[in-house]
């Protein structure tokens, strides 16, 4: 019954809300890196044993060339990191939280039963000319997403500037029906610092899949007509990010009058209708700042003169929300102190608040807020049968009309070639590359019509199967213990060569030939008979002779080139007798 919201994973919260841009840091998915074949169990265990040991996990730069091998800085989180394959024993989760926005922010439940689904899509980034990629916001930003055989298709949208505040990589970057999800599985986990049940979401990076994404083709959306788009609500980012901000309190009124008949005892308490108001005002409020910035010039000045017409509407209506004591500076105060609410610095439950201009927000009983909520969205009476109208009931109404008719700037074809985006796609390090979550709820009324999409990931780069920067995976060749010819004797001969006759036939010419007849071309002649050859080999004795001739011509060159001590070092181990 609460606003969804996609997090990074819960046991790096803490160090999360440390970041100078804690509201990035906090929604981002975290890629995690593992140097061994049994990764699963090495993150399951971890979870186990100690939660916020995860954050040991995290991926960063890592190179095994030159003097400065192994793990690189934390720092410099724009750059792109490079993925390597499980050819180098190296595996990578992406992971993440999907969680209700209420104070302490829990697990969403995912109803597989009402057909509800996670996944996380493979993103190809633009890049600009120093090969970073772009920032989301800049002009002609687009992401290209992988559609299999189709190859690597633009997605519509800045890649999720119509989120709700208008930053990049938000909640609702456009996913398109076909584009390949890939499966996220739970990880169950209790927190030590509550003692509370939770669950992280994570899915395999498939880094393996290098060749094929950097080999397909890359195409572009053909335009859509604008002819088309008008009257299509679904056409419109803007108005599925404001439907998600005021759904938030949509849910409060159905929690708290839909919910039973009136006057019946509530399910829930004053503190806990607070919580997700408090967020769906801050929300309300991103997506004003964002996508009508001469309301939201005026609700922080106070001065209302130079907005007009529908903007005015919506200015009137967001003064007092419906007469009760949410004032444009309570809207003002949650954007500006928005790391905070977000942290949970604020306890909405009742407590009284470290910013004065939220301390209404801890003081709201539930008439209060029901009034509120009057104030801003149609009232829906209990049992009645006709589905809620998001376009015509009071707020909605005057946003959709500041907001004007969409001209379709995001489904255009590809721009006019501009400076920023000069390096596009690919270059000569290879292409960028970013993971977003999903949380689908095709049978959910309202909200269930845009899919959830979560922040980008931290940008990477997919390496090589022969990448020089790569680390050397560890192999172990045993080779035969029994080398007596009873031993010998004893060794499959489980490899064949298929020899023709004319192979066959200049096989026989050189055998039985010296050197010094080699010198003076003195081979025999061919064969006459045309029969061909099926030859067995031992594969041990093969590995032997490889052995031994490798050793030699080691110890030839060692004379010049002095490297016997860096080629192998020899450890005696007991035996039997």
């Amino acid at each position: 019954m609460h606003a969804t919201v996609w997090h990074a994973p819960q046991p790096l919260w803490s160090r999360a809300v440390e970041d100078p841009a804690p509201h990035v840091r906090f929604r981002r998915p975290a890629l995690l890196r593992f140097a061994s074949d049994a990764f699963m169990d090495e993150v399951q265990a971890q979870l186990v044993a100690d939660p916020a040991g995860v954050d040991a996990l995290v991926a960063r730069a890592e190179t095994w060339r030159g003097k400065d091998a192994g793990w690189g800085p934390l720092a410099d989180e724009a750059a792109p990191i490079k993925l390597y394959q499980p050819v180098h024993q190296r595996y990578y989760l992406v992971a993440a939280s999907l969680v209700c926005q209420v104070r302490g922010l829990p697990d969403r439940r995912v109803e597989a039963a009402e057909e509800e689904t996670t996944a996380f899509v493979l993103r190809r980034l633009p890049l600009g000319q120093n090969g970073l990629p772009l920032a989301e916001t800049a002009p002609g930003y687009a992401e290209h997403g992988w559609f299999g055989k189709d190859g690597w298709r633009r997605i519509d949208g800045p890649g999720g500037v119509d989120r709700i505040d208008g930053t990049a990589g938000g909640d609702s970057a456009p996913v398109v029906a076909r584009e390949e999800r890939l499966p996220l599985f739970p990880l169950n986990y209790t927190d030590t610092d509550t003692g509370n049940r939770r669950r992280l979401l994570a899915g395999f990076v498939p880094v393996a899949g290098r060749e094929a994404y950097e080999s397909a083709p890359r195409a572009d959306a053909p335009p859509i007509p604008a002819a088309d788009l008008a009257g299509d609500p679904l056409a419109d980012p803007r108005l599925g990010a404001y439907e998600r901000a005021v759904y938030g309190l949509l849910t409060i009124e159905e929690t708290v009058i839909v919910g039973g008949e009136i006057g019946a005892v509530l399910p829930v308490s004053a503190g806990d209708v607070r919580d997700p108001f408090a967020f769906g005002l801050l929300d309300l409020a991103l997506f004003v700042e964002a996508h009508l910035p001469d309301v939201w010039d005026a609700l922080e000045t106070g001065n209302d003169g130079p907005i007009t017409g529908a903007k005015q509407a919506v200015y009137d209506r967001l003064l007092t929300l419906g007469g009760v004591g949410v004032t444009r500076q309570t809207l003002v105060a949650l954007v500006q102190n928005r790391a905070l609410v977000e942290s949970g610095g604020v306890d909405f439950g009742g407590g009284s608040s470290p910013v004065p201009g939220l301390t209404v927000l801890t003081t709201l009983t539930l008439p209060l807020i029901d009034v509120a909520v009057d104030g801003l969205v149609l009232r829906r009476v209990p049992g009645d049968a006709v589905a809620l109208d998001y376009t015509v009931a009071g707020l909605n109404r005057d946003v959709r009309d500041a907001l004007g008719p969409y001209t379709g700037e995001f489904v255009t074809d590809e721009p006019e070639a501009n400076p920023e985006v000069a390096g596009r796609i690919g270059g000569d390090t290879g292409a960028v590359y970013a993971v977003r979550c999903v949380y689908e709820r095709p049978r959910c009324r309202g909200t269930g019509r845009f899919p959830l999409v979560s922040a980008r990931s931290r940008p990477f780069r997919l390496a090589g199967f022969f990448d020089p920067d790569g680390p050397v995976r560890p192999l172990r060749i045993a080779l035969p213990v029994d080398t007596s010819v009873a031993g010998l004797r004893s060794f499959p001969k489980a490899v064949s060569f298929l020899v023709s006759d004319q192979l066959r036939a200049q096989v026989d010419r050189i055998n039985g030939v010296k050197l010094e007849q080699l010198d003076k071309g003195e081979i025999g002649e061919e064969g006459g008979w045309t029969l061909g050859m099926i030859c067995s080999i031992s594969i041990p004795i093969i590995t032997i002779c490889a052995f031994i001739l490798l050793l030699i011509i080691v110890f030839i060159l060692n004379i010049v080139f002095w490297w016997l001590p860096f080629f192998r070092i020899c450890f005696p181990i007991p035996v039997k007798k």
